[in-house]
Formats: structure tokens, sequence, C-alpha cells
């Protein structure tokens, strides 16, 4: 009986940090907007939110992570032209613009 209370106690831990990691990159993206330049036509880079020469490593991990996770979910685009390049990020002035 107590393996099965330990697997169901693993499953509802593995729910609640999923759900946790969720609301951490819809966090990422009001942050992202706040500090997104007001000129649409701008671009906005993945540097401008984690400055090499002021973001930790696991700071910078966590952002991209943040990143990967919207763009796949369509709720900001990115693009690199080349490998380890800059990263471009479009990000919605609103929540139905990117993705639509």
């Amino acid at each position: 009986m107590s393996e099965r209370v330990g697997s169901v106690h693993r499953t509802l831990t593995a729910g609640s940090a999923a759900r946790q990691l969720e609301q951490d990159s819809l966090n990422f993206l009001i942050y992202a907007q706040n500090h997104a330049p007001k000129d649409p036509e701008e671009l906005y880079f993945f540097s401008d939110i984690a400055p090499a020469a002021s973001t930790s490593p696991g700071t910078a991990a966590q952002a991209l992570y943040h990143v990967l996770t919207l763009a796949t979910r369509k709720m900001i685009k990115v693009k690199q032209d080349e490998p380890f390049g800059e990263i471009a990020i479009e990000i919605p002035r609103d929540s139905g613009e990117v993705g639509a």
C-alpha cells in the first residue's frame, strides 16, 4: 500500500512542478513584455533579457528555457540566423498578437 501512496505522491509532485514551471513561463512573458522596446519595429534580443555581463549562467539557462517554452506554445516568436548567434524575440504587446 505504501508503494502506491509513494507513486501518487510523486505524480502529484510532478504535476505541481509542471504547473509551477508553466506559471514561471507566464511570469517571464509578462516581464519580457514590460521590458521590450515600445516601438514594435525595434528588435528585441535574448541578450536584452539576459545580458551576458550581468546574468549568471543559471539565470540565463532559466531565461532560455522560458523563451523556448513560450515559443513552442506560439506565445512568442524567435529567430536565430546562425548557430550560437543572437536570438531575436518577437513579443506580443497584448495577449492575442503572436501565434494567432
